[in-house]
């Protein structure tokens, strides 16, 4: 951490979490925005910030292989920038409310075009009141399979529950071994929870193998960032494969990343210089 042009020392506490995550106490850099985590560490040499790329899309990818769901569609919208882009382009929004969009259908978002809606809030902060409901039709259009899939994994979730007196319904264990109830039809908050439960699992495991090889490969984890980890020094590709060997995340993929983006970096910087970003990217 640098402040005032000079280096001073932050050991971040952690607590764990019922999805396995660890949560940094009180929030700290990892609960920080791009701007504040540059601010904070941006500054400080040889220190790197790595991310999984499109992490729980591909964890989803990775929690139906083998269940014979069909998932080309999210496939192609996964590794192809081009296909994203023109479904964006199609529903006639930007890539940032396509992004936040595609994430709440596969945490239970629909697309009434009601109040308080989280993709309807999307939409209309982007194109209008008046136009919305226009929008997020063709939205709802574009993203149709998607929503499929979303259906068909709750099928796999519920026929993969483990049955228990305790819990009639069943439990799902994630890949960090922790387990939780299938919870009532009805009850979309909770269902919430365990979509994310889930994903966080594939996500969480692979950044936990991927710090325990830190001493071996030659870098120094620094904070855990939930779907990344900052380091100083750099991950080389031999830490990545033994990570996904280790997790079974074969799908994962690891990116170098600026702090901050280069819109950040003329909105808020433009008095301080700020890491060059590192378009190095492991995947497999």
């Amino acid at each position: 951490m640098l402040l005032d042009n000079e280096e001073d020392t932050y050991v971040p506490a952690y607590d764990l979490t019922s999805t396995g995550r660890i949560a940094e106490i009180g929030g700290g850099v990892q609960g920080c925005s791009r701007v504040m985590k540059n601010a904070a560490l941006g500054a400080v040499p040889d220190l790197r910030n790595y991310d999984l790329s499109n992490a729980q899309a591909r964890a989803l990818l990775q929690e139906l292989d083998g269940s014979g769901v069909d998932v080309r569609w999210l496939r192609r919208y996964v590794t192809d920038p081009a296909i994203r882009e023109g479904v964006a382009m199609d529903a006639g929004v930007s890539i940032g409310t396509l992004k936040s969009s595609f994430y709440a259908v596969l945490m239970g978002g629909t697309f009434a075009p009601v109040e308080g809606a989280a993709i309807m809030g999307y939409v209309a902060g982007e194109v209008g009141r008046a136009r919305a409901p226009e929008v997020l039709a063709a939205l709802a259009g574009e993203l149709r399979e998607l929503q499929r899939i979303v259906d068909d994994w709750l099928v796999v979730l519920r026929s993969a529950s483990i049955q228990t007196e305790r819990a009639p319904r069943g439990r799902i264990r994630n890949r960090c071994g922790m387990s939780r109830p299938i919870p009532a039809r009805d009850d979309a908050a909770a269902w919430r929870e365990l979509r994310a439960f889930v994903l966080q699992g594939w996500e969480k495991n692979y950044v936990f193998n991927l710090m325990k090889l830190g001493k071996r490969h030659g870098f120094v984890p620094v904070s855990d960032q939930h779907d990344g980890l900052v380091v100083l020094g750099s991950i080389p590709h031999a830490a990545h494969v033994e990570a996904v060997a280790r997790s079974g995340f074969t799908l994962a993929k690891l990116a170098d990343k600026p702090f901050a983006t280069e819109k950040d970096r003329e909105r808020y910087f433009a008095d301080r210089p700020m890491p060059e970003a590192n378009e190095d990217e492991r995947g497999s």
